[in-house]
């Protein structure tokens, strides 16, 4: 199906991300904490909060005091080995507090630079104010540099939650981050690769590696954490203190080039990616940001641009190298070039192997010179021969798609002395025009145990195409270096009828190899109306190993297999098949019931094709390092013009084939949570097309999505989200998109930017 999956896979990570974000958010003001994600709530066990200093992981027994904003003192503790402390407090009390590690003898921290423990002496202290009690809280250099803005701005003591709230929020936009009180994970010498830029606090713990990476030579973090606290005390990241130029000062292009490093040295392998792709953008100037009255709300909305961001990164992206970027391709890759192929190659071999046992023994039941669908002709192998001779359809009617061709003969003209049948067979997809080849195979049956059962051997070769003229013209037949195919085909006739073909044996491979395809494969036959009959299927193929190792592909069919085959002569066609069971190849495993059914021909009354594919399973990624078992659930395509369009045209604005494909189940994608999702593409156009989607997560979380898109005009293009909490963003192209709640706006994104009511900007 010629319909672009990618956008499919964008929308489904839009709507993780809404659903991950859409009830709740980071820092104090926040007031829920949504299921999988790590930001900090108010405290549900109110007198608490749970304090992570990080500048890189600080040594056990750090002392932490946490403060009012007049410094009387609520409670002190130390840090433990997993680098937090528990500190209390009054269950009454309400307003601001202020965290401070305090530095002494023996005091360390990690120092992400050297990748050794620094001093963290005595006079050293690291701060961070909170506009509320809240359930965590981390202190860094960064939320040290929010003090000192907020000292610049009127000083602490006489803080409010807004003024708290604008001076946290004002360093957290210069480096990116939606909540610098967000408690990051801390580093250590055994952290290594595990940073995962999908989680606040790993993210948050980045940033503060690239910190320390951004240091001047000879100054280790903590030094420059007190740098930046006398830069960012006007809002600006500029390397001065008021008119003073400071010396060792950050700038903006170091941070940014650290952060890329510091990912080299501590973020997942998926992360290195989104790291590279979503680079971090440092704003120097803050001045303008602002708090607001629902800034719970516009921290939401940040969060969910952040994560947004990032998956959108990890798991689709324009540079196809996202998680559902390589999976689609693998799966698309599978299916078309090999799971359906195999099946549909091997079942025109089952149904042309029972014709050619059929033709020897309609032959051998000729009596009294009858020659019933018979012409007396010559051996093609042996001119001096005479053979009966049956044939089916034309080559050319083979070679453009029309029919299949089959021209099978006897070994002598007399039926008493006919001992075996060969039949050369071509199908309607057997033309191989980038080669101008046709594509055919030999069968030649020979009676075994019992006039019902038969050995074959089965020989690949090909006819060159002259298709330089009006009408082809088919050249000597060649066999190329390509393994001969051999076994045992067997029936059991009741009243003149076949009810059971028994196959076991091989094939010649689809290209060249060294091997064969092996096919263990019980049919039984039975009859509908007409012409049409079912073969019931079990057994197991494998096809043979070729020069691409993802190529190899294996089939068990399980019971309740089967397909139905209009036997008409001269149009032989498929009408519904179902396999159960697994198919395998070196890159995938589709494990569940794969149908194909609605088999129609194209315009030119060729190429037979299903127009409805349905798989009901699961499918693993077995490549190496692979993500395992990540699709649990129904995927399903559907073509609704194909009789009406022409296969062997190029699609164009007058051909189009229109088609749906829909998904529901589950994605599993790496250290992502489960996405439960039901999503639906329809095809209305050669470059447009209609997506709508519902995913859920969780306890009571839900999205809702429906978008346009024309490839052709982008001015068409839009996109629609909203969640179960109110949040709603609305995507249009070459126009402002809007980020709203209960109809208040929140943000808008324009020229590739998010502009938050509070003053933020950052890119989308």
């Amino acid at each position: 199906m010629n319909f672009n999956l990618k956008r499919l896979a964008l929308a489904t990570a839009c709507v993780g991300m809404l659903a991950i974000y859409g009830c709740g958010g980071g820092g104090g003001t926040t007031t829920t904490n949504p299921v999988g994600v790590d930001t900090p709530t108010i405290n549900p066990t109110p007198g608490s909060t749970k304090v992570t200093p990080s500048l890189g992981q600080f040594s056990v027994g750090t002392v932490v005091n946490l403060t009012k904003p007049d410094a009387t003192l609520l409670s002190s503790g130390t840090v433990a080995a997993d680098g937090s402390v528990t500190l209390t407090y009054p269950a009454s009390y309400t307003g601001p507090l202020v965290v401070t590690v305090v530095g002494g003898a023996g005091v360390t921290y990690f120092d992400e630079k050297s990748g050794s423990n620094q001093a963290f002496g005595s006079g050293s202290t690291l701060r961070a104010v909170l506009p509320a009690p809240q359930a965590q809280a981390g202190v860094t250099a960064l939320t040290n540099a929010a003090v000192e803005n907020l000292v610049a701005a009127g000083g602490i003591a006489t803080a409010s939650a807004t003024t708290v709230n604008e001076a946290n929020a004002k360093v957290a936009a210069v480096f990116g981050l939606v909540d610098i009180l967000v408690a990051p994970t801390p580093v250590s010498a055994s952290t290594g690769n595990t940073l995962d830029l999908a989680s606040p606090s790993d993210k948050y713990a980045l940033v503060l590696a690239a910190f320390a990476q951004a240091a001047p030579t000879g100054t280790n973090a903590a030094t420059f954490a007190v740098t930046l606290a006398l830069d960012l005390k006007d809002g600006k990241l500029d390397a001065k203190n008021g008119m003073v130029v400071l010396a060792n000062g950050m700038s903006a292009a170091s941070m940014e080039s650290a952060y890329q490093t510091a990912a080299s040295s501590y973020a997942t392998d998926d992360s290195k990616k989104v790291a590279e792709a979503a680079p971090m953008v440092v704003t120097q100037d803050v001045t303008s940001i602002r708090s607001v009255s629902n800034q719970s709300d516009v921290t939401l909305a940040k969060a969910l641009f952040s994560e947004l961001r990032t998956t959108l990164n990890s798991l689709s992206n324009g540079r196809s190298t996202g998680f559902l970027d390589t999976q689609v391709t693998s799966i698309k890759d599978d299916i078309n070039a090999n799971i359906a192929p195999e099946l549909s190659r091997e079942m025109k071999r089952i149904s042309m192997l029972n014709y050619a046992t059929t033709i020897f023994e309609d032959a051998k039941a000729l009596t009294g010179g009858s020659t019933a669908n018979f012409v007396v002709g010559v051996n093609p192998l042996d001119n001096t021969k005479p053979a009966l001779i049956r044939t089916n359809g034309g080559l050319t009617s083979a070679w453009y798609g029309q029919s299949t061709y089959s021209y099978c003969w006897t070994d002598s003209s007399t039926p008493s002395a006919i001992a075996k049948v060969s039949c050369s067979y071509a199908a309607t997809d057997s033309a191989d025009r980038v080669n101008n080849l046709l594509n055919m195979i030999n069968l030649t049956v020979t009676p075994a145990a019992g006039v019902t059962q038969y050995s074959y051997t089965a020989t690949k070769f090909y006819k060159p195409v002259n298709t330089s003229g009006s009408y082809p013209i088919f050249g000597t037949s060649v066999t190329p270096n390509i393994p001969t195919g051999s076994g045992a085909i067997g029936k059991t006739i009741s009243n003149g009828t076949v009810v059971n073909i028994a196959l076991n044996g091989t094939m010649p491979p689809s290209t060249n190899s060294t091997g064969v395809d092996t096919l263990v494969i019980s049919a039984v036959r039975t009859a509908l109306t007409g012409n049409n009959f079912r073969y019931a299927l079990s057994g197991s193929v494998s096809a043979a190993k070729k020069a691409d190792s993802t190529k190899v592909v294996s089939l068990s069919l399980d019971a309740g297999s089967y397909f139905d085959l209009d036997e008409t002569p001269n149009n032989e066609m498929l009408i519904t098949a179902k396999f159960m069971g697994t198919a395998q190849t070196a890159a995938n495993r589709f494990n569940g019931t794969f149908d194909m059914s609605s088999f129609l021909k194209d315009l030119r009354g060729a190429n037979p094709m299903p127009t409805s594919l349905a798989f009901t399973g699961t499918v693993s990624d077995l490549s190496t390092g692979g993500a395992g078992q990540f699709l649990t659930g129904k995927l399903e395509a559907n073509w609704t013009n194909y009789s009406l369009y022409d296969s062997n045209l190029g699609e164009s604005s007058n051909n189009v084939l229109k088609g749906t494909l829909t998904f529901t189940g589950t994605v599993q994608a790496p250290s992502r949570p489960l996405l439960r999702l039901v999503l639906a593409g329809t095809k209305t156009g050669h470059t447009t097309g209609t997506m709508t989607l519902n995913y859920s997560y969780g306890s009571g979380i839900s999205i809702t999505g429906s978008g346009v898109v024309d490839t052709a005009n982008s001015s068409q293009n839009t996109m629609t989200l909203s969640n179960q909490a109110g949040v709603q963003m609305v995507v249009r192209q070459n126009a402002p998109a809007e980020v709203s709640k209960a109809g208040v706006g929140l943000a808008t994104i324009e020229n590739n930017r998010i502009n938050y009511i509070d003053g933020v900007s950052e890119s989308f």
